[in-house]
């Protein structure tokens, strides 16, 4: 069964690319991610890669920033697993169709995983506080008041 070293781990490959990433999942090409948040659904291996790829950069002056991903707590089940994390992003030029004018974002979010019979990710369903990351840039969503 995963635990928190596993998702440490898996979490830790977003910044190697995609090929450290897909190893953790399934070798075929009905795998799924998907981040609703985003309006993202990759259904393919290919499309599961492009998806991870951005996490990769590491050139703080393109735009796309540099992501990091921690994994906090992880939750886990006979064939699914959920990890609570926390994402920074720095340098990104715009975030949610907001300009960041620099400043560095954080987030917490959740990654529910589902397994195959060999423990290798099949499907991977990602949601995350866009309302956090609006204030923080001083967008237009903000939380309800108490």
């Amino acid at each position: 069964m995963k635990d928190l070293e596993w998702a440490k781990a898996y979490i830790a490959t977003f910044a190697k690319g995609s090929d450290a990433v897909l190893a953790h999942w399934a070798d075929r090409d009905d795998i799924v991610h998907e981040d609703p948040v985003l309006g993202q659904r990759s259904d393919t291996r290919a499309n599961v890669a492009a998806t991870f790829d951005i996490y990769a950069n590491q050139d703080r002056s393109n735009g796309y920033g540099v992501h990091t991903f921690t994994a906090d707590e992880y939750f886990p089940g006979e064939r699914c697993g959920t990890t609570h994390w926390t994402w920074v992003a720095e340098d990104c030029a715009e975030f949610l169709g907001l300009p960041t004018n620099g400043k560095r974002i954080t987030t917490k979010g959740v990654s529910v995983d589902i397994f195959d019979e060999d423990g290798n990710i099949i499907r991977e369903l990602a949601y995350w506080d866009a309302v956090g990351i609006s204030e923080q840039l001083g967008g237009s969503l903000k939380k309800p008041s108490a």
